[in-house]
């Protein structure tokens, strides 16, 4: 709907289950996609570590047909499942988001700031996109940027809206300085 109102397209994360990650997941993608006719770089699925484990092979496959396809891959919550650096080299991932568990300590929790950098030089050496989440302060923000890490979400960028409330809040404020810039 966004795009036919003529507003630029923007990545939408789904973030699917264990139970939801199975034999009819390539089908159900694309046959949303083509439902909302919606061009598969604009849809990133986010799974969590234990689905990676429930079938390593048939995980492996699925999430290699999706990217063929187009679609973005984000590993969820890294880093306080199963972690395994594995798999980080066995699976097609695009996008590893750090889980808030490390963040919340984040300026002066040195554990957090240690397994933190070490995530994101992993991360950024595997030419992924790396996303830490629960980002609550600028003092986090600062110190995530200076790590490297190349997008964040948390409180501290916006609290969870539903579709219209983002339509009305970030298309609203994109015209308005878009008018305000051609008014000066």
């Amino acid at each position: 709907q966004w795009i036919k109102q003529g507003h630029e397209p923007i990545p939408v994360a789904v973030n699917v289950s264990s139970y939801q990650f199975n034999k009819k997941l390539i089908d159900q993608v694309e046959r949303s996609l083509k439902q909302a006719n919606l061009a598969p770089q604009w849809l990133v699925i986010e799974i969590t570590e234990s689905a990676l484990m429930d079938d390593p092979d048939f995980t492996k496959q699925t999430l290699s047909t999706l990217r063929e396809l187009g679609v973005k891959i984000a590993l969820d919550d890294f880093g306080t499942g199963y972690s395994s650096l594995a798999y980080l080299k066995r699976f097609p991932i695009d996008k590893l988001k750090i889980d808030k568990a490390f963040i919340n300590g984040l300026p002066k929790d040195q554990d957090d700031l240690v397994i933190t950098r070490s995530i994101i030089d992993v991360a950024c050496n595997l030419n992924m996109i790396i996303i830490a989440e629960g980002v609550e302060t600028q003092a986090q923000e600062l110190l995530l940027k200076k790590l490297g890490c190349h997008q964040m979400q948390g409180y501290l960028k916006a609290k969870p809206v539903n579709a219209q409330t983002f339509s009305e809040q970030h298309f609203t404020k994109k015209a308005n300085i878009f008018s305000a810039a051609q008014d000066s």
